[in-house]
């Protein structure tokens, strides 16, 4: 799995480096021959260190199609508030998060954790069935255009909302939620987010 172009020192903890959130499960070891880091996991027994590991990616997402989880990612208004409330010197912007859909919700704390496993409409054509949590990686706390590098972004996300994502089988901090589309159909600005089984 590639990571990424920051490099980091063979003996540091990607996590430890960064962010401290999975306690030193993963490293980062030097550039490949593309000039790119590699993450790999890290064993108990030195003589698997260097092994690379391969995930499942795109379990949500239709066939063919190239996504982490799913295609469909959806947050809420109220998730920004309640994680810049906690972080106010944090920009909890919707740039770090790259969601499909932004829903305007003014309910208290992560609203979109209740609509796992539940059907909710988009405008009058969209039907989406919410998967899991959308579990959040470093790659949220990078600098891009003019938001700075800040890893008090994901740090807030694992404070304020770390929640077990079932396939994973774990807890993990948690921004927004991954959907599946049921029915497909045009969405536009504007257009009403309800829950509908």
């Amino acid at each position: 799995m590639i990571f990424g172009t920051r490099d980091y020192p063979k003996s540091e903890s990607l996590c430890g480096r960064v962010c401290g959130l999975c306690g030193g499960n993963y490293w980062l070891c030097n550039r490949d021959q593309r000039g790119l880091l590699v993450l790999i996991e890290t064993r108990a027994d030195a003589a698997h260190r260097e092994t690379v590991t391969d995930e499942t990616i795109a379990v949500g997402a239709p066939a063919g199609t190239f996504f982490d989880f799913s295609a469909i990612h959806l947050v809420t208004t109220a998730t920004f508030a309640t994680l810049a409330r906690a972080y106010p010197q944090g920009r909890f912007e919707w740039r770090r998060f790259r969601p499909n859909i932004i829903a305007q919700s003014d309910a208290p704390g992560f609203p979109e954790n209740d609509w796992v496993g539940r059907r909710i409409s988009v405008g009058g054509e969209v039907t989406l069935e919410v998967l899991i949590p959308c579990p959040r990686c470093v790659m949220t706390t990078l600098a891009q255009g003019d938001l700075p590098l800040d890893s008090g972004i994901l740090r807030t996300a694992a404070q304020q909302n770390n929640v077990m994502i079932a396939p994973l089988r774990q807890a993990m901090p948690s921004v927004g939620v991954y959907a599946k589309v049921l029915t497909g159909g045009v969405v536009r600005r504007g257009d009403q987010v309800r829950i509908v089984s």
